[in-house]
């Protein structure tokens, strides 16, 4: 989109700050921020950036760049993002087509109408003479269309020209699969990166060349600076009490990160690690958990015993914290400088993490700017065939009278034949006016009716995937828009040699079944069942839905029968 010696601007707008970068080519040549600090930017959003349009007006003059082209980069819960995976032999618009599936069954509203966009962003290497295995990545981006024009009026009130949008869950699932695909693109390297945001992160494995995951994750280094701020440090024998407010806490994990348990704490005597590390220690395993998971499901247990990891992204800068990470994971820490900026510095990691891959970095448009730009296009393309087409007019005026009068010859037998089955045409077009009524009367009775999930398939199903499982509930419900089946079980330690492997199964099993949208495997843990140790685990399937006067209709001569 923007070409190597264009400028343009990058905004970020999140709960922290809100940041302003101008870019030329790959290159930050001026950039400032301010410090929010509102943690009501996200659940009164849309109408929270009217709040700040005055902060990054300010942040215009200071750069002096009113008039310039401006992505923004949003913390916005009417975002969703997802990388999926295809054939590589697809066509792009088949890949772009599934890749729009897989968005809309992760967003928390109706894509259909909303500003959303999808482009192909890595193909994995042809390894091992894998070539015809190869999967295409497609990263996909949706917004509602409501928070798509907020974001507009809030960067062409302050003099700028919008020219895109993007989910920062989006950025950071691309700079982790890009990051990951440098470490492992050869046969043989097995790599796992680890994007560590302000307030989101995302995970990505590449192994053989190949992309075997990636997926966002729900916690960034802010989470640690909040755990800081909300209990005091506390020296050993709690002679020294301090509170910290968020710039002292901010300060502290910069100064610190993840300190020894002797390390003294600067600026506050009498104060070491040991008053910190049980304060953050909760935030600390939440990462820590969710990237073990992760990697347990998603690679092989000979995989994981060799994956090399490493941390990018705002969190890399946080002292220790990659060393701690890769300690509980059991994981070798790869080496290597981050990509990406620090904490305080003038810019952040999304910022830099989209300037990276700024030609990969699907931008979204509200409607009428897409169509906008689609015309412009188009008119340069008929201004650019006007010469041509002068040239090939008088050809065509040939060629096409002779096809005139062939097709005129052609007409007049048809008008023959055509009298003749008039009796049959008439028979026809009765039928179909008949079946066209019918559909619009099933459609109707749909629409009416409803949907809901069908129960008898999903107890088929997750009967026909528990091969080496137990259940020990299933429950069905409406939760918000959508229908869930919360489903608990367990594998004994008797019956299985992996019970880990034996639980992937079930849920791969699950998210291949028809009746199901998404499939999220929840915590496991190893519990006492009926005196035989067990691996607990709890599921949750989001079911499609079908019509359900259809089944009714279905139904009926069975019921009605005496």
């Amino acid at each position: 989109m923007f070409g190597a010696h264009s400028g343009y601007a990058v905004i970020e707008v999140s709960p922290s700050r809100i940041e302003l970068a101008m870019v030329r080519g790959r290159k930050v040549v001026a950039a400032a921020w301010r410090r929010i600090d509102d943690p009501d930017l996200e659940p009164n959003w849309p109408r929270s950036l009217g709040a700040h349009e005055r902060t990054l007006a300010e942040l215009v003059e200071e750069l002096n760049c009113r008039g310039c082209r401006a992505v923004v980069l949003l913390h916005a819960p009417g975002c969703a993002s997802t990388i999926s995976a295809c054939p590589a032999n697809f066509g792009e618009p088949e890949a772009e087509s599934a890749a729009m599936l897989a968005v809309g069954a992760i967003a928390e509203f109706p894509i259909d109408g909303e500003p959303c966009t999808a482009r192909v962003v890595h193909t994995d290497a042809a390894t091992s003479g894998q070539r015809a295995l190869r999967n295409a990545h497609i990263l996909a981006a949706a917004q509602r269309a409501a928070d798509a024009d907020a974001a507009v009026a809030f960067v062409e009130r302050a003099g700028l020209v919008f020219a895109g949008a993007a989910p920062v869950g989006a950025v950071a699932l691309l700079a982790a699969l890009k990051g990951a695909a440098a470490l492992g693109r050869r046969a043989g390297d097995r790599s796992a990166v680890l994007w560590i945001g302000e307030h989101g992160s995302a995970l990505a494995s590449v192994v053989d060349g190949a992309v075997k995951f990636v997926r966002p994750v729900a916690m960034g280094v802010e989470a640690l600076v909040d755990a800081l701020r909300q209990q005091p440090l506390r020296s050993r024998d709690e002679s020294v009490v301090a509170n910290l407010d968020r710039a002292a806490a901010r300060c502290l994990l910069g100064a610190v990160g993840v300190p020894g348990p002797d390390a003294p704490l600067p600026g506050h005597d009498g104060l070491t690690g040991a008053a910190v590390l049980p304060i953050i220690q909760p935030a600390l395993q939440r990462i820590t958990i969710e990237t073990k998971q992760s990697l347990r499901f998603g690679l092989a247990e000979q995989e994981r015993a060799t994956v090399r990891l490493k941390i990018d992204g705002p969190g890399a800068t946080v002292q220790g914290l990659g060393d701690w990470i890769s300690r509980q994971c059991g994981l070798s820490l790869a080496d290597g400088p981050p990509e990406s900026a620090g904490l305080e510095s003038s810019s952040s990691g999304a910022i830099a993490a989209f300037i990276a891959h700024s030609d990969l970095v699907p931008l979204v448009l509200p409607r009428r700017l897409a169509q906008r730009r689609t015309h412009r296009r188009a008119r340069v393309a008929l201004a650019a065939g006007i010469t041509l087409a002068g040239a090939l007019l008088g050809w065509e005026w040939r060629e096409a009278s002779v096809a005139f009068d062939r097709e005129s010859a052609r007409l007049a037998a048809l008008q023959g034949r055509a009298e003749t089955d008039r009796q049959t045409a008439l028979v026809r077009a009765a039928t179909l006016s008949a079946r066209l009524a019918l559909a619009e009367t099933e459609a109707r009775a749909a629409r009416t009716a409803g949907e809901a999930a069908d129960a008898a398939a999903t107890l088929a199903a997750i009967a026909a995937a528990a091969k080496s499982v137990r259940i020990s509930s299933i429950n069905i419900a409406h939760e918000a828009d959508a229908c869930v089946a919360r489903i608990s079980g367990f594998v004994r330690l008797s019956e299985s040699e992996d019970p880990a492997t034996d639980i992937r199964a079930f849920v791969e099993a699950l998210s291949a079944s028809p009746i199901a949208g998404t499939t999220r495997l929840g915590a496991t843990q190893r519990v006492q069942i009926d005196g035989a140790q067990s691996q607990a685990f709890d599921i949750a399937l989001h079911l499609v839905r079908v019509p359900v006067l259809r089944d009714r209709l279905t139904a009926a001569p069975e019921e009605s029968r005496p």
